[in-house]
């Protein structure tokens, strides 16, 4: 990808180049992250892990950028509201 317009008005080539950038990272951490849950939720079904599983994974996934990468930190929610009802479950019979 390169930029060949020089004007100093807008430059819309150097702005995609820049999207372009963010867009590998953010595909980069919804692999990763994607790699690291190991549950199935909604429409999102893994055969290697088949089980909706609130109790590790109703949480917020965070990915943390460091000097050696990426790390992947999960982050419980309060939920006084919300109970789910069921602790580990197929994914296939949970009412989504």
């Amino acid at each position: 990808m390169g930029a060949t317009r020089e004007a100093r008005s807008t430059n819309y080539e150097w702005i995609d180049a820049i999207d372009a950038v963010n867009m590998l990272d953010v595909c980069e951490l919804i692999v990763q992250s994607s790699l690291e849950r190991c549950e199935s939720r909604g429409p999102f079904i893994r055969r290697d892990f088949p089980q909706t599983d609130n109790e590790r994974w109703l949480v917020a996934n965070v990915m943390v950028k460091t000097d050696n990468g990426i790390r992947f930190e999960r982050r419980p929610y309060a939920l006084p509201f919300l109970k789910p009802g069921f602790s580990v479950k197929d994914n296939l019979e949970v009412t989504w």
